[in-house]
C-alpha cells in the first residue's frame, strides 16, 4: 500500500509538472501574441497620426493658396476696375469732343 501511495504521488507530481510546463508554455504564447497586438497597435496609432498630420499639412497648404488666390483675384478684380473706369472715362470724353466739336468748327 505505501509502494501504491509512492508511486500515485510521484505520478500526480509529473503530472502536475508536466500542467506546469503546458501551462509555462501556453502563457509565452499569449505573452507574445499580445506583444504583437500591442505592437500592430502602436504601429496603427502611428499610422493614424502620421495620415492625420498630413491631411494637416494638406488643409493649410490648401489654405494658404486659397488665401493667396484670394488676394489675387482681389487685385484683379480693381485692375479691372481701374481700367475699365478709365475706358469709360477716355470714352465720355470722346463723346463729349465729339459733341462739341461742330461746335468749337463752326
Amino acid at each position: 500500500s505505501t509502494v501504491q501511495f509512492h508511486t500515485s504521488r510521484a505520478s500526480i507530481a509529473a503530472s502536475l509538472r508536466q500542467m506546469k510546463r503546458g501551462i509555462e508554455s501556453d502563457l509565452s504564447r499569449l505573452a507574445g501574441a499580445v506583444a504583437i497586438v500591442h505592437q500592430r497597435t502602436l504601429a496603427t496609432a502611428e499610422a493614424k497620426d502620421g495620415t492625420l498630420r498630413l491631411l494637416q499639412d494638406k488643409a493649410d497648404t490648401f489654405e494658404e493658396e486659397a488665401v493667396a488666390l484670394k488676394d489675387e483675384n482681389e487685385q484683379l478684380r480693381r485692375r479691372a476696375t481701374s481700367h475699365q473706369s478709365s475706358s469709360l472715362d477716355a470714352t465720355a470724353q470722346n463723346l463729349s469732343y465729339r459733341r462739341n466739336a461742330p461746335r468749337l468748327q463752326a
